[in-house]
């Protein structure tokens, strides 16, 4: 009997089932159901799933999501593992050593057949492996952050189980990703978002973020398993939400968090007790706890027991394929640890990591820290840049070497300065935070200066380049190739090449674009159209800048056809040494 599935109550399973879903009360799991039931497995859970393998094998493998979280175990006993609750787990090679699990985490491992436990580890709990079988069983004792909280216990089982109701403050690079990925992972999904653009696109399954498809969107709008809306009422049904939001700097170069503030003075009157809500938009330490903890307590919630406030850092990458939503690691720091559990419960359901910290504070600052690291690492590489021209010598060819080394070395790259929605705020958020405290931070002020100078040493690159054959700037033809952040993305936040071009175009350049993920641009005054890149296109053009480099440019025809290249990319790496005609950074 196939994929049955039980409710309620207490359950024994039938040795027949070859997969069965045990949703409430406390199961009695028999999976074949003689062996098992000698063994005592017993598991007090919300939803169970068992898979067994063909009946005539001695090892048995399963899946229990619920009070014992998950359990993948069997007879002949290699790998187990248990999160989240209590749990028992009784099995004849281990009921010998007396192993009891306790806490949200504990992993075992054996080796062969008939060796001994090998490992052992507890997370949150404890874990005791002794050789006596008759080891006391204390797990119900087991310290649980929600055990005073009937109402968190409720929530964290709604969770767990999928049955939870998620609102998602902000549908743009961040949170439409994280819609569709819970989604898919069985909730209803309320997005919310200011934009009715947005909202109207998003409710016809439309997508309008590169990393989203068209096709998984719309397939959850038809079902009725996401709806976007302009206003927030949704946020009441809502079990949980998750704010993502931008957070920009304001022209003193200062934190701007307004759109975290205007979200939650909307959703002020929406809030309920039993409610998870989790800020995602990058901000400075301190501004969970000391802005919006203070907000919650006002409505009279005691977070911790009735409402649940934790903060978890977008690690959002456009474009990038390799690294999801669903596959980059979540890091959760609560409130209170109950926080920091109701959250992690959340997350745990659609994403390949979750990482616990022990405060909100120290998830915001490790946000921080994350692009900080780039922001000064690509400042190294663009100051190397500038002494390499110096020495006369190409600093790709020596990152290249220097990134042979297999220890103590990562490459980063030189460019035309740094763009997107982290690496250029990110540092000034930390910065500014522990300025207040009385502290100069000047390593990371260093690094955005130098970040800062690169669009104008373009421009210098550019002028000095075009000097050389006889001409100014001045009425000059510039086609700039590429103004996203990054390559292959429709993402023009921060974009240096933004940057450039104004400072070309207020110079007297006359200046164009082309880019295929971007069809039109304004530009301070200007109000632009891509253009096509044909071999007429380069060969009018006084000179040809390439900002960001897209795949979708045939390098070696620019080469080829442009009078004059200033390539910031390196994108001509593999061909500029035979061409006199093309200058680098």
């Amino acid at each position: 009997m196939d994929g049955p599935a039980a409710r309620g109550g207490l359950l024994d399973a039938d040795k027949g089932w070859r997969r069965h879903r045990i949703d409430g009360g406390s199961d009695l799991i028999g999976q074949r159901l003689l062996a098992l039931f000698q063994l005592g497995l017993e598991v007090r859970a919300r939803l169970c799933q068992v898979n067994p393998l063909d009946s005539s094998e001695d090892r048995l493998e399963g899946r229990i999501v619920g009070g014992a979280r998950r359990v993948d175990d069997g007879l002949a006993f290699e790998h187990g593992v248990v999160e989240g609750g209590l749990a028992i787990v009784g099995l004849w090679s281990l009921l010998a050593l007396g192993f009891r699990g306790r806490g949200d985490h504990a992993r075992a491992f054996r080796g062969p057949a008939g060796a001994p436990v090998l490992c052992s580890e507890a997370f949150g709990g404890q874990t005791t492996l002794g050789l006596d079988p008759d080891i006391p069983d204390h797990a119900e004792n087991a310290e649980d952050p929600l055990a005073r909280s009937r109402v968190g216990r409720a929530l964290r089982d709604k969770l767990r189980g999928g049955t939870a109701e998620i609102a998602v403050v902000g549908l743009g690079y961040v949170g439409l990703p994280l819609a569709v990925l819970l989604g898919h992972a069985g909730f209803r999904v309320h997005g919310i978002d200011a934009d009715p653009e947005r909202a109207s696109l998003a409710n016809a399954g439309s997508s309008y973020i590169g990393d989203v498809a068209t096709s998984e969107l719309a397939q959850l709008a038809k079902s009725g398993q996401f709806s976007a809306a302009t206003t927030f009422e949704a946020a009441s049904r809502a079990d949980a939400i998750l704010v993502c939001v931008p957070t920009p700097l304001r022209k003193s170069r200062e934190p701007d968090i307004s759109f975290v503030l205007s979200a939650f003075e909307s959703l002020m009157p929406w809030l309920r007790r039993g409610q998870l809500l989790v800020l995602e938009s990058t901000t400075y330490p301190g501004t969970t706890e000391d802005v919006l903890l203070p907000k919650i307590e006002e409505k009279g919630f005691t977070v911790g027991q009735d409402f649940f406030l934790a903060f978890s850092p977008e690690r959002v990458d456009p474009g990038n394929a390799s690294f999801t939503t669903a596959t980059i690691p979540k890091v959760v720091g609560g409130v209170t640890r109950a926080c920091t559990e109701m959250a992690a419960a959340l997350y745990a359901t659609c994403t390949a990591q979750v990482h616990r910290v022990s405060s909100p504070r120290v998830a915001e600052t490790a946000k921080l820290l994350e692009n900080t690291f780039r922001s000064v690492n690509i400042a190294l590489a663009n100051e190397l840049a500038l002494a390499c021209r110096a020495l006369g010598v190409n600093p790709w060819e020596v990152i290249a070497a220097a990134a042979t080394k297999p220890f103590g070395f990562m490459p980063f790259y030189p460019g035309p300065g740094t763009g997107g929605h982290c690496v250029p705020l990110d540092p000034l958020y930390l910065s500014w935070t522990v300025r207040l405290k009385g502290f100069e931070p000047r390593f990371i002020a260093l690094a955005d200066e130098i970040n800062r100078f690169m669009p104008r040493h373009a421009v210098t690159l550019v002028m000095d380049a075009l000097n050389e054959r006889g001409k100014c700037l001045q009425g000059a033809e510039l086609l700039v190739l590429g103004v996203t952040y990054k390559r292959d993305v429709s993402d023009v936040r921060e974009s240096p090449a933004l940057e450039i071009m104004q400072m070309l175009a207020s110079r007297g350049g006359r200046v164009s674009y082309a880019d295929p993920f971007v069809s039109q641009l304004v530009v301070g005054d200007l109000k632009l159209a891509s253009q096509p890149v044909t071999p007429d296109t380069l060969r009018r053009a006084d000179c040809v800048v390439i900002a960001t480099d897209h795949r979708a440019f045939d390098y070696p025809v620019i080469a080829r056809e442009a009078p004059l290249v200033v390539d910031l990319r390196n994108a001509l790496g593999h061909i500029r040494d035979h061409r006199d005609n093309i200058v680098t950074l």
